[in-house]
């Protein structure tokens, strides 16, 4: 039985959500509102599996501070937790970059995906491809 809301797929084509997302992504980082790690990953499952537009623009906003530097040397920064954000994040990335190729009109997936990451300041080593590549193995890098 499968618990996930209904995909809305007139979300992907409306460029004001697309818009929404993209502004989200950008801003301040957000604190998640679950306690829990495993709450958390819940909800960013739900919004990657469900291609929720505004859900992967909030899961790459809040999960950012892991790559970019923000929490480099600190306690939050663990180890167990950070193979699962990073996996979560990535997929995360993986959506917004196909909606940036559908909504600019070329399928540029990996490019649209280090474009973003760039934007976030984040270097495309800093992530681990080699435990997490599958996410991105359907795409060439061109």
């Amino acid at each position: 039985m499968n618990d996930y809301p209904e995909i809305d797929k007139k979300q992907w084509l409306d460029p004001k959500v697309f818009e929404k997302a993209i502004k989200i992504i950008k801003s301040k980082p957000k604190k998640p509102k679950e306690e829990f790690f495993s709450r958390q990953a819940l909800r960013y499952e739900v919004a990657i599996n469900t291609y929720d537009v505004v859900g992967c623009g909030k899961i790459i906003n809040e999960l950012k501070i892991y790559f970019d530097g923000t929490l480099e040397n600190k306690k939050e920064k663990k180890k167990d937790a950070y193979i699962s954000y990073e996996a979560l994040f990535l997929k995360a990335v993986r959506s917004i970059a196909q909606l940036i190729s559908y909504h600019n009109g070329e399928k540029k997936h990996w490019e649209n995906a280090e474009n973003l990451l760039n934007m976030l300041n984040i270097p495309m080593n800093i992530l681990d491809l080699e435990t997490h590549g599958h996410i991105f193995s359907q795409w060439s890098k061109q």
